[in-house]
């Protein structure tokens, strides 16, 4: 399995965001190996994948890139 986290660049939370992940998949009992990935623009991230989970795939619409609070 290939895990890629994906993040905006200067991203103050990457930290918090990488011990969260290594977190949830010890707590699965997987290996903490994972990728970042810095995207700079919802196109990059649609092409690593990245799919907003409320939005259907057929439709069509924008995404805007922020930097969450983990």
């Amino acid at each position: 399995m290939e895990i890629e986290l994906l993040v905006v660049p200067d991203c103050p939370h990457q930290e918090a965001a990488e011990d969260l992940l290594r977190t949830a998949l010890a707590d699965v009992g997987l290996p903490s190996s994972y990728r970042v990935l810095t995207v700079s623009d919802a196109k990059d991230a649609a092409r690593h994948g990245f799919a907003h989970p409320s939005v259907p795939p057929e439709r069509t619409w924008s995404l805007g890139l922020t930097c969450p609070l983990v």
